[in-house]
């Protein structure tokens, strides 16, 4: 019965089926699963020994390419197979961030050959981030090690919160610069999706856990957005952009064009 609580006993490891109501198109589900993407970072750990390359993702890690260096100490080699070493580290990091569409990159090693490659991968990957680590050694003990001081599970979380805070700052921009470019609140962004005027939607998670009325609007709200290729990002209430996402009752756009009057009144071309 809608609106009402109801008891139920289930023993541990019993399967049970939930069923809602008007049921939920698959195809919506995939949508905000892909909204809710895991962010990707490729790592590196080397030394001159060995080194090893993996894919790291919310659901796992992936080893994709580990080899051996042997660097020689002998100074007569030592400059020459450091060079071959460092341009086949960076290389590798290059295939996998292309190949993946990675987020970011992370370089470790004991020493100095984290810095080398960084710059190395400067001049390939001028628009993805490059991070550096220390680590005991190279090779996958290396990525482990890493992965052990959740140094990269930070970086996944920040990735996701970065990308909300940079539309929330858009969003405060036009807010004060042309107002009727955006839209906030569970009214006005329903307005909006309506008006097929949704750019960037921004959803506090907490807004599709509820059980009344409102997380039916949204949800519909999302699918609106998604059918008009907008993009939906689902925002952490306990992080700094899911507070002030709050502030704004949880929902709110970034707009394709100006759509409100300063009354917030929606133009009565887009009505009708």
């Amino acid at each position: 019965v809608k609106g009402s609580h109801h008891t139920l006993s289930i023993a541990p490891g019993q399967e049970i089926t939930i069923i809602r109501e008007g049921g939920i198109p698959r195809a919506f589900i995939e949508k905000v699963l892909r909204s809710l993407r895991s962010y990707r970072v490729v790592v590196a750990a080397l030394d001159f020994d060995e080194y090893a390359v993996a894919l790291v993702q919310n659901q796992g890690v992936r080893l994709l390419d580990e080899g051996s260096l042997s660097i020689p100490f002998d100074e007569r080699f030592f400059p020459r197979a450091k060079e071959r070493g460092i341009r086949r580290v960076a290389e590798r990091m290059v295939d996998a961030v292309k190949r993946f569409e990675a987020d970011a990159v992370v370089v470790a090693s004991p020493g100095f050959l984290k810095d080398e490659v960084a710059d190395a991968l400067k001049g390939l990957l001028p628009s993805t981030p490059i991070y550096t680590d220390t680590v005991a050694n190279g090779g996958y003990a290396g990525v482990r090690e890493l992965l052990r001081r959740d140094v990269v599970r930070k970086l996944l979380q920040d990735l996701g919160v970065a990308r909300a805070e940079r539309v929330l700052e858009e969003f405060n921009l036009l807010l004060l610069r042309k107002p009727g470019k955006v839209a906030y609140g569970v009214d006005q962004v329903e307005q909006a999706a309506e008006a097929s005027a949704v750019e960037k939607l921004l959803v506090l998670d907490e807004m599709l856990s509820s059980f009344d009325d409102t997380r039916a609007r949204v949800e519909k709200v999302m699918q609106q957005v998604f059918s008009k290729r907008g993009e939906v990002i689902i925002v952490p209430v306990n992080s700094p952009p899911g507070q002030q996402l709050k502030m704004l009752g949880g929902i709110a756009a970034v707009l394709r064009y100006e759509l409100f009057h300063e009354d917030n009144a929606v133009e009565d071309s887009f009505m009708g």
